[in-house]
């Protein structure tokens, strides 16, 4: 499986991303997944709260 925040990124860094994680250890990547989905959340919140 591949997560990443999309907001703000383009397809050419986000396909730059997935190569280079492509490389990643599972538990190395699992970290990168859950910085992903903490950056999501951050993202959800704000605008759920008007900030963005």
């Amino acid at each position: 499986m591949f997560l990443i925040r999309a907001t703000g990124r383009g397809a050419a860094e986000m396909l730059a991303a997935l190569r280079t994680r492509l490389a990643n250890a599972p538990e190395a990547e699992r970290a990168v997944v859950r910085d992903e989905l903490a950056k999501i959340t951050e993202l959800r919140l704000a605008k759920l709260l008007g900030g963005g």
